[in-house]
């Protein structure tokens, strides 16, 4: 089984790699998190974790794993569901369909892709976008 944590590293690097303004890490000002994100942080921000690995069925020496990851990001309310959408595409244009230079222990490829880039909900002052990822580690 990959080591999750290996991925998870893999695809916080990925999301932290372009610091410029415009980027995905720049339009949260940096406030990117591995499973939980601060109390009472400024907003916008992005969580994410690997939420399930399962085997996939294979034959003779091959090993395929899928893990399963959600993705969230949240923005003030008062910014609009909008502004959310439009860090989510820049999320969706980093990671969907990309192979992740990952160095996992028995894994030469990781290649990530978007399963559901999910609707803008209201959570109190804030609004948040739930994505699904599926990665496959061979």
């Amino acid at each position: 089984m990959p080591n999750q944590q290996d991925v998870a590293d893999g695809l916080y690097a990925k999301l932290i790699d372009d610091t410029t303004p415009g980027s995905f890490y720049g339009e949260l000002d940096g406030r990117i998190y591995e499973a939980e994100g601060p109390q009472n942080e400024k907003l916008p921000m992005c969580v994410m974790y690997i939420v399930d690995a399962t085997p996939l069925m294979h034959f003779g020496n091959s090993n395929n794993w899928e893990l399963q990851m959600q993705i969230d990001i949240y923005n003030q309310r008062s910014k609009g569901a909008r502004v959310l959408r439009e860090i989510g595409d820049k999320l969706l244009a980093l990671l969907d369909r990309q192979d992740i230079n990952v160095l996992v222990a028995g894994m030469s490829s990781v290649y990530v892709w978007n399963t559901s880039q999910g609707a803008p909900t209201i959570e109190e002052d804030a609004y948040r976008q739930t994505s699904q990822w599926t990665i496959h580690a061979s």
